[in-house]
Parts: C-alpha cells; structure tokens; sequence
C-alpha cells in the first residue's frame, strides 16, 4: 500500500452581501448574518474535506454582485495572480458574481488557465469534478438566471 500524498489546495473563501441586512452596527458587530452564515457554511465544507488549507478570507459585506468593481474581490484576484490561492469556494454562484458574461469568463477561462479550483457549495459546482455538460450548459444557465434576478430587482427598485 503506497502512501499517496493528497494535494492540498491553498484556499480563499470568498462571501459577498449586496445590502446589509440592517443588523450591523458601531458597537461591536462588524459584519451582516448573512456573511456570518456564509462563513459558517463554508468553514464547516473545508473542515470535511482535508484537501483545502484555508489560506484567506475574502469579504465584500454589502457590495453588489452586478460587476466585479469590489475591493476584497479584487484583492482575491491578484491573490490567484500571485498564485498565493490555487482554490476558491464559494456559497452559491451568486455569491461569486452575478454578471453572466464576467462571472463565466472567470470560471471557465481564467481559473482554467492559471489552475484555480472553484467550488460553488448550494450549487454543487466544482471545476475539479465538473464534466463539460456542466460546464458548457449547467453553470451558464445558472449565471444567467442570476445575471437576469439581478436586472429584475433593479428595474423594481427603480
């Protein structure tokens, strides 16, 4: 029996909230339930897979998903161009990114070229496992969705 080393992932857990769900405030609570949450979630998800050495967090508390101009995502990305992370994980696709076009530009074409291991937890989507069905029909259709839910509210806000 040979002792096989399993790869270990440097990883980043990346949570996003695009408003505040109004329970933050200046007297010691810093960030929304919903990250709390998420976080929980996530950290519970590496845990059981020994895998993934969490390397950093990436929080953009009460940033919008409809473009990717967001200070701790920018940051997560010159994380992978510095290849200090080689693995994101994420809630939900939505989390990520709610821009159809960017959000599938990063998935399938830079993590894909710079080796980076993506893994939307809710939607069972992981780039290591994820067949070409998956990628080319699943996660776009899930993308757009997210990118049309995102114009829908606006569009009732307004």
């Amino acid at each position: 029996m040979s002792d096989k080393l399993e790869k270990k992932y440097r990883t980043a857990l990346y949570l996003r909230l695009s408003r505040g769900d109004n329970d933050v405030d200046q007297r010691g609570k810093s960030e929304s339930n919903s990250i709390t949450n998420q976080r929980t979630l996530l950290e519970d998800y590496i845990n059981n897979h020994k895998e993934f050495e969490l390397v950093e967090y990436f929080i953009d508390d009460g940033w919008s998903g409809s473009n990717f101009d967001r200070p701790e995502f920018k940051n997560m990305i010159q994380a992978v161009n510095d290849e200090k992370i080689n693995c994101i994980i994420v809630k939900d696709l939505s989390k990520f990114g709610r821009e159809y076009i960017g959000t599938g530009t990063y998935i399938s074409k830079m993590f894909k070229e710079k080796n980076v291991r993506f893994i939307a937890v809710n939607d069972n989507y992981d780039t290591l496992t994820a067949n070409s069905s998956d990628s080319s029909v699943i996660m776009p259709v899930k993308n757009l969705i997210n990118d049309s839910f995102c114009k829908d509210i606006s569009t009732k806000v307004r």
